[in-house]
């Protein structure tokens, strides 16, 4: 299998069965929400061991501060290895913090390879929700309308690299990543604060993907509405 052949593979949407969906922001009477995706890790394990092996890939954790896990990947192909690095954080009150926060880190890994990448450019909706969780008839709208969601085609003419990934889109990686990952580390001590003086933040969703420019805003933005609120 050559590098383009990999792009097709790690790109490849979920079986729409292996999509689940939770709410993030609700209503004010709480019977709606907006309606988020996502895949169980193992689904990203099992792609990657399809595409590349199970000798072909490693993750490694290490904590970063006290909020948050860095997942550091690797894959090895004929052209070398290409690592990535991405942060997941811990939330307050998860029993299970440790583990939430590892499957966050590795799965965001291995959206900077593409997998799973299309799940962040999908509509967001409103859904009926009861007792804060997606009703069955809601969840089985949502699941028919992945079929009509496409990634990408591959690009032509780049080849996966330390520094080019395998979409063909330059994505943080050494460096960048790193400050990626302390950039997601600060804002989510930030969320901390604002929850700990009661402060209800509305934040755009999967704000954990955008630029790393757009976090340090959005940083500057939340510590001034806690000044502002304090």
């Amino acid at each position: 299998m050559d590098w383009q052949d990999w792009q097709m593979a790690l790109v490849a949407p979920f079986d729409p069965q292996d999509v689940d969906f939770k709410p993030q922001t609700m209503s004010k009477d709480g019977n709606k929400a907006l309606a988020i995706a996502f895949v169980d890790p193992r689904r990203y394990q099992e792609r990657l061991s399809q595409v590349f092996g199970v000798a072909g890939w490693s993750v490694e954790y290490r904590e970063l501060g006290e909020k948050a896990i860095i997942a550091k990947l690797t894959i090895r192909t004929p052209d070398g290895q290409v690592v990535r690095e991405e942060v997941g954080e811990f939330e307050d009150g998860d029993k299970a913090r440790y583990p939430s926060a590892s499957a966050q880190a590795f799965k965001r890994a291995c959206v900077t390879l593409g997998i799973g990448r299309y799940l962040y450019d999908l509509p967001q909706t409103w859904v009926t929700v009861e007792n804060r969780r997606i009703t069955d008839s809601e969840l089985a709208r949502l699941r028919s309308q992945l079929t009509k969601a496409t990634p990408p085609a591959p690009k032509q003419g780049t080849r996966p690299s330390q520094t080019a990934p395998l979409n063909g889109k330059p994505l943080p990686n050494g460096r960048e990543g790193m400050q990626n990952a302390k950039a997601i580390a600060r804002i989510s001590e930030l969320i901390g604060q604002a929850k700990d003086i009661g402060l209800d933040l509305e934040l755009p969703a999967n704000w954990q993907a955008l630029g790393y420019d757009e976090m340090v805003d959005l940083g500057k933005r939340i510590t001034q509405y806690i000044a502002d609120e304090s």
